[in-house]
């Protein structure tokens, strides 16, 4: 009779424990490592941004040396900086725009921002290469134009002004005018810098110039009162969300049109 022996059984299981948890392992490995790496793919792809430019050529050399080209470029930008857009001239002609817009930070704090664009169109064929330009922050691009390879002129890429309406209402509190109150629709241009142009058409149909900008989220502005003087404005903005869309709200003091006049206003934007 043979005599027993415990490691001969207990070897082959263990073999076989050993081998179920590798496979184990193995499986919720790869049952995750999908999931993971299309969230980091998810987060790294930002859709496209929305970009409208008002573009501007001057031909200085070639064929159309002393010709002008002026237009509106719409199309969108994604996160590498690639431009994908339309060119619309102000006389009728046409093209396709493509190329790279990418901005940086070089050293000593200069301007790194690299223009390398192609039109395609009845517009013509010609490069736009160049640099921000301008006041920091403006946005505006500028530099050289080529057609076929050579130096054709100039061009000044800048963002199309920002349209924005609001109904304005102020009443003077203190000073001479006490009790006066304004009431209108305030509309406005913006550049990306923040600063702005427009103007302030009262109910009754008198129109005031204003100008201002809008820093940290506050806005500031002054409208010229024909006759009477200046009225400066400050308001910080509130935020309010509306049948699920959010506004911007401003709500401030000004002081104006006359040494000594002040008083409270608001501005919200219309609908």
């Amino acid at each position: 009779m043979s005599r027993f022996s415990p490691s001969l059984w207990i070897q082959p299981r263990v073999r076989l424990i050993r081998v179920v948890i590798v496979a184990l392992c193995a499986a919720a490995v790869l049952g995750r490592a999908p999931d993971a790496s299309a969230g980091v793919r998810a987060a790294a792809v930002a859709p496209p941004a929305t970009v409208d430019y008002h573009l501007d050529i001057l031909f200085t050399q070639g064929p159309t040396a002393g010709n002008t080209l002026t237009g509106q470029v719409v199309g969108t930008r994604d996160g590498a900086g690639a431009i994908r857009a339309t060119f619309a001239g102000a006389t009728g002609l046409t093209g396709t725009v493509t190329g790279t817009l990418i901005s940086g930070t070089a050293p000593m704090g200069a301007a790194d921002t690299a223009v390398s664009l192609s039109v395609r169109g009845t517009v013509g064929a010609f490069t736009l290469n160049g640099h921000a330009t301008g006041a920091a922050g403006s946005g505006a691009y500028g530099g050289t134009v080529t057609q076929s390879g050579l130096s054709a002129g100039s061009y000044l890429l800048t963002p199309e002004p920002i349209a924005a309406s609001y109904q304005f209402a102020a009443k003077i509190r203190v000073g001479h005018r006490k009790g006066t109150t304004l009431s209108g629709t305030l509309t406005i241009a913006s550049e990306s810098s923040g600063r702005f142009d427009g103007a302030l058409t009262l109910d009754d149909g008198a129109i005031y110039p204003a100008t201002g900008q809008a820093p940290l989220g506050n806005l500031d502005v002054q409208l010229y009162v024909p006759g009477q003087g200046l009225i400066v404005g400050v308001a910080p903005k509130t935020v309010q969300i509306i049948l699920g869309t959010t506004y911007a709200i401003y709500t401030g003091t000004f002081v104006g049109p006359s040494a000594g006049d002040g008083g409270a206003w608001s501005a919200t934007p219309s609908t």
